[in-house]
């Protein structure tokens, strides 16, 4: 039995060394999508790889992340090409432990007409941490109510991957079938897993990962006052004072991405919560101290993520003048027909930036063909029913001619007497 892992990251220097050394104590296989980071990341993933582990980096050029698109990609592939039978997707800063034990042994379990649902509780980093301590899940120490948590993360398997083209929803909460087969898949939530997250591990880690996620975030998203909530504070912070320091770190961990405030239109709303130590087991682990050293320089990452921005900016309006120019050389007819066909092949084939379009509208295809393939199903289904309502009236009549012949013979018994 193969377990593999599929993840994204983008500047994960911090926490890539001490994601796959523990990983690699439960799964054979890492395959990892590289989104672009501007940071040690990918050194420290080669001198990782240059040990002989069982790594595979794919360097992603699209640093406008769409998770959903990505993720089913490495689904795929982990699948087809390296034969994964069971599959664990989980970010960079997620990692499968239990109670006591090997989390494998918890994994190997899973049925095969089922998928896991692991529930996730976030650790908090604090004043009290050992900034010498490199190996982040053992650095940090304290987790927040897991009653507050957002949804969990899935375990899959080949066979559901085979059997019902089954892939991963977005954040992979879920795992998605057609809605015929929905009924014939078991999502399994009492497993015994436990999904440790550490978004949030330092000063200079948090300055980094708010000051480019939260813009990539709006640049792939239509804009609304609750998207990407758990940003917008840290990043105003950030932008007012220019800087923050570890009580900053503490505060916005805790009250990280909760599901109190999801889809609240005052989602800034805080909650007094009490953090409860509670170290992540790793007793079981062999071969997870710290070997490579990185340098952690938010400002550099700010300004590569700033430099693609304008460079994709700039991209654009030369494709845009390129056809209107040679629009202006055609009939007024074709210019209006082409100049639309022109831009459409723009927003779904040419532009990172409009990546966010062409992804809704094959997700809108998507979700036609699913709403195509529902009505086909109530349809069969009404079929079915109505003929079943022919059977029985056609049973009722026969009862009811049953009962008038019964009914007959007794009043000639009664006249007969």
């Amino acid at each position: 039995m193969k377990i593999a892992s599929i993840t994204t990251i983008k500047n994960e220097a911090d926490i890539i060394e001490s994601f796959v050394r523990y990983h690699l104590n439960i799964v054979d296989f890492m395959l990892i999508l590289d989104n672009g980071s501007t940071d040690d990341t990918n050194y420290i993933l080669e001198e990782l790889i240059a040990e002989g582990l069982q790594i595979k980096v794919i360097i992603d050029t699209d640093k406008y992340f769409e998770p959903l698109e990505k993720y089913n990609f490495l689904l795929k592939k982990v699948i087809e090409e390296y034969d994964a039978d069971i599959i664990c997707p989980i970010d960079a800063d997620e990692f499968i432990t239990t109670r006591e034990g090997n989390p494998r042994e918890y994994i190997e379990k899973i049925p095969n007409d089922a998928y896991y649902t692991v529930e996730r509780v976030s650790y908090v980093p604090t004043e009290e941490d050992d900034e010498e301590d490199l190996l982040v899940p053992r650095r940090i120490q304290y987790i927040r109510d897991p009653s507050l948590e957002m949804n969990g993360k899935v375990i899959t398997t080949k066979k559901l991957y085979e059997k019902y083209n089954a892939g991963l929803s977005m954040g992979n909460h879920r795992v998605t079938v057609e809605n015929k087969d929905k009924s014939k898949v078991t999502n399994i939530k009492d497993n015994g897993l436990i999904l440790a997250h550490f978004p949030l591990r330092s000063i200079k880690q948090t300055m980094s990962k708010i000051l480019t996620n939260y813009p990539n975030s709006l640049a792939r998203k239509v804009v609304k006052s609750n998207i990407s909530y758990h940003y917008i504070i840290m990043f105003n912070k950030i932008k007012e004072t220019g800087s923050l320091d570890m009580e900053d770190v503490t505060e916005f961990a805790t009250q990280y991405a909760l599901k109190h405030n999801k889809d609240r239109e005052d989602f800034d709303q805080e909650l007094d919560i009490p953090l409860i130590k509670q170290p992540m087991n790793i007793d079981f682990c062999d071969d997870i101290e710290i070997k490579y050293k990185y340098k952690e320089n938010p400002l550099a990452n700010l300004l590569e993520n700033n430099i693609y921005f304008a460079k994709e900016i700039h991209n654009y309006k030369n494709q845009i003048n390129l056809d209107e120019i040679e629009n202006k050389k055609e009939s007024k007819i074709e210019v209006e027909k082409n100049s639309k066909s022109s831009f459409l092949d723009k927003i779904l084939s040419k532009s990172n930036s409009y990546v966010f379009y062409k992804n809704n509208y094959h997700k809108l295809n998507g979700e036609n063909n699913e709403l195509k393939d529902q009505l086909k199903y109530d349809q069969e289904r009404i079929t079915e029913l109505n003929d079943k309502i022919k059977d029985m009236e056609i049973e009722i009549q026969s009862l009811n001619n049953k009962i008038k012949a019964k009914d007959n013979k007794i009043t000639k018994l009664e006249n007969n007497e």
